[in-house]
């Protein structure tokens, strides 16, 4: 969290998104994309609605009614936010924070806001393409792995369909590619 301003932000140190603790309600989504494009918080101009993967990246699955930190976010509720990318030009996908379900609502509906901006104009390359966002290079063995650039996680390019308690234990034995640490994934 930046106290150095009397509005406070937090930047998440993965994506290095930038959000405000504070959150606007009861907008539409035409009326919180507008919000969101001529907002000045904390000093900045050039916050924007996120799109649906920036804003579930701020989202706890660990948490539950609201989904979550609300140490880093005070005040949360569990309601709907709006996200700037569309289903249809009627419907848009809004995640819930009470159970971090995501259901299609009218764009009429009013729903909560939460901006977002990049930090230090970090490029965030979670956009409607990710064609840059991954890299697939050859480990010492020639297994195939694949680089998420973004959070620099790696995964194995090969797959093999296990019970959870099987994956678990394959994962943590795992030599792969010149690596040892291997784990299973999870969503964040």
């Amino acid at each position: 969290i930046v106290t150095g301003y009397l509005e406070k932000i937090v930047t998440d140190n993965i994506t290095h998104l930038v959000w405000p603790q504070i959150y606007e309600q009861n907008k539409t989504w035409v009326e919180a994309d507008n919000y969101c494009s001529n907002l000045i918080f904390a000093g900045y101009s050039d916050w924007k609605l996120p799109n649906f993967i920036e804003l579930i990246s701020i989202w706890d699955y660990f948490r539950f009614n609201p989904t979550i930190d609300t140490s880093f976010f005070p005040g949360s509720y569990d309601s709907g936010f709006w996200y700037s990318t569309e289903v249809s030009s009627e419907r848009i996908l809004c995640p819930s924070l009470t159970d971090g379900d995501v259901n299609p609502q009218p764009k009429l509906n009013q729903y909560y806001v939460r901006c977002t901006r990049s930090n230090n104009n970090f490029e965030y390359m979670i956009n409607s393409n990710t064609t840059n966002r991954f890299k697939m290079f050859t480990g010492v063995d020639n297994k195939d792995i694949i680089l998420d650039k973004l959070t620099k996680i790696m995964y194995t390019a090969e797959y093999q369909i296990r019970t959870w308690q099987d994956s678990t234990n394959y994962c943590n034995n795992l030599i792969y590619g010149g690596y040892n640490d291997w784990r299973l994934p999870r969503f964040k």
